[in-house]
């Protein structure tokens, strides 16, 4: 599994843009998130491998892995509270993560819009906090 996330230019409708790349490449996970909400990929990659294990053991927090992630990025259960906190909006700059085989991820990569730019991979000593807030939400859940 590769993990890629993008620092997308403002858009109109960065949904539109996630539900047309997602559409075009099946099999792929394709997320839209402020841009303040993850900072570099390793992070993104710690947190969707909390999705996906999730997903293994069926007990997601919400029915779709798109909004379990965004949950655990926003680090709350409560998906109208995630949205706020950490969903992509029209007009401001987002990220975009993509995760799936390499060729999916690249041919996905074609689809961005121009001004694009590929996130840093290192995450933050302070990122550890989020990601262990993330593990804890199945704990809340259970």
């Amino acid at each position: 599994m590769v993990v890629r996330c993008y620092v997308l230019p403002p858009v109109e409708d960065p949904k539109a843009l996630r539900d047309r790349i997602a559409s075009a490449s099946r099999d792929l996970f394709v997320q839209v998130v402020s841009s303040g909400a993850i900072d570099s990929e390793e992070l993104c990659a710690m947190i969707l491998a909390q999705t996906d294990a999730a997903a293994s053991r069926l007990c997601l927090l919400a029915r779709r892995p798109e909004i379990d992630f965004l949950l655990r990025v926003a680090g709350t259960t409560q998906i109208s509270e995630a949205v706020k906190i950490a969903g992509a909006k029209s007009g401001k700059e987002c990220v975009l993560v993509l995760s799936g085989q390499a060729d999916k991820v690249t041919f996905a990569e074609r689809l961005l819009p121009p001004g694009s730019a590929r996130l840093g991979h290192r995450m933050k000593e302070c990122d550890m906090d989020r990601v262990e807030r993330a593990a804890l939400l199945d704990a809340a859940r259970a």
